[in-house]
């Protein structure tokens, strides 16, 4: 029983991510500020709709839950641009909260083999959370790195505000 309310408890988070970033720029078309790139508004909402049928399909794995079997869905993907996109889609909150956001790597492509859907909820959970503490006019960046040890090569993904911190 702990399991499931955990699992509903998470996943009411994840919902916020998606309907936060819906919201504001919904209310700025409402309202006429918006006139110009129209498109990209309705593609960045028409994507958010897709991560909430997304969440929506992640209830009905609740019996994979309470048997401890959801899978992990790996892929190979190129990551560099994968987080970009993450990162970007929180660009109307940004805007609408004053403030800068920015993504860097250190190389031009990366190829992983990861679960799309777990990294984007964290990516998703991390900038929700720093944008939730940072200040209007402050910053919030996403850096993306790679290090090499023992013939192994890792990605490191960093995400940083100047919020007041934990």
């Amino acid at each position: 029983m702990y399991a499931r309310s955990r699992f509903f408890a998470n996943l009411s988070h994840e919902f916020r991510t998606p309907l936060t970033l819906m919201k504001g720029p919904l209310e700025q078309l409402i309202s006429g500020r918006i006139k110009d790139n129209l498109t990209d508004y309705y593609i960045m909402l028409l994507r958010n709709t897709g991560k909430l049928q997304n969440l929506i399909d992640q209830l009905l794995e609740l019996s994979q839950l309470e048997a401890e079997t959801i899978p992990l869905k790996i892929q190979q993907v190129e990551l560099v641009s994968l987080l970009k996109g993450f990162t970007y889609s929180f660009m109307p909150l940004a805007e609408q909260q004053f403030i800068s956001l920015n993504f860097s790597s250190s190389a031009e492509k990366i190829l992983v083999n990861l679960d799309r859907d777990k990294l984007e909820k964290i990516i998703n959970n991390l900038l929700s959370n720093a944008f939730k503490f940072t200040p209007s006019g402050g910053k919030v960046s996403v850096d993306l790195s790679t290090e090499s040890s023992t013939g192994q090569q890792t990605a490191i993904v960093k995400v940083s505000d100047t919020g007041p911190g934990i």
